[in-house]
């Protein structure tokens, strides 16, 4: 789990993966995702979240969702209608030719809840599988940050090409960077704490309308945020990742 979140080109689906959430991979395209936009003198946000097609893969359904069911009290049609959305944005990337691996798993995702809505008649527990993902990506965040391998500083080994345990070593430079990425860590950790925080006692009081606007909000807008900050954070010492690169080639 990582800052690689728009490196699966789009970011995640509502009620699928989990939105805006972070995931180790590999060295993300120039330019995507928020790994990738550390290499960019600029911060794009539609980059960060996939593009504009990420952005809409990211809150249409749960969008449809709330809206239908505002419209009409009646789950039936509400859970449809979220199913018809994934189904559309699937084929619209066919069409386009592009890679559908992203929209699938988004797909899974609307369908699980869907599945678990219809089994239980409950409509917030359309939005359950997407807190628990959440929850354990919270977790794992906050693991990785107890046993000394903070998930910010894991996702800059492939972006910047450092050394594996860069953090860990002595040098003045990366000593600075290694505790900045901790710190940025923690910001990633209260990210995925605050949906949890706020969508369980939305989702045991059956708050179904408020739950998915909630899911809304607390999506792209803090996503983006806790990006951009990482990126203002972390870009400065690019210049310096590269001079301490320069010195080990020199002494190879």
């Amino acid at each position: 789990m990582s800052i690689h979140e728009g490196d699966r080109d789009s970011a995640a689906q509502e009620g699928g993966r989990d939105a805006q959430t972070p995931a180790v991979g590999a060295v993300p395209k120039a330019g995507r995702g928020v790994a990738g936009q550390l290499n960019q003198e600029s911060f794009d946000a539609f980059q960060a979240v996939g593009g504009v097609r990420g952005a809409i893969e990211s809150v249409a359904p749960a969008l449809v969702f709330v809206v239908v069911y505002v419209f009409t009290l009646d789950l039936k049609p509400t859970l449809i209608a979220a199913v018809a959305v994934s189904v559309v944005l699937m084929l619209a990337r066919l069409v386009a030719r592009q890679p559908i691996t992203y929209s699938l798993s988004g797909f899974f995702g609307v369908g699980i809840g869907v599945v678990w809505a219809l089994f239980t008649g409950r409509g917030e527990d359309f939005f359950a599988f997407g807190i628990i993902l959440a929850a354990v990506y919270g977790l794992a965040v906050l693991v990785s940050i107890l046993v000394r391998f903070p998930v910010v500083s894991m996702a800059l080994t492939p972006v910047w090409q450092l050394p594996w345990k860069w953090w860990k070593n002595p040098d003045p430079a990366l000593k600075r960077l290694a505790k900045v990425a901790r710190h940025l860590s923690w910001l990633w950790f209260a990210l995925f704490a605050l949906r949890v925080g706020v969508q369980v006692p939305l989702w045991l009081g059956g708050q179904v309308a408020v739950l998915g606007t909630m899911k809304l909000l607390l999506g792209l807008p803090p996503f983006l945020l806790v990006a951009w900050i990482t990126w203002v954070v972390l870009r400065p010492y690019k210049s310096v990742v590269d001079k301490y690169k320069a010195v080990l080639e020199r002494e190879e």
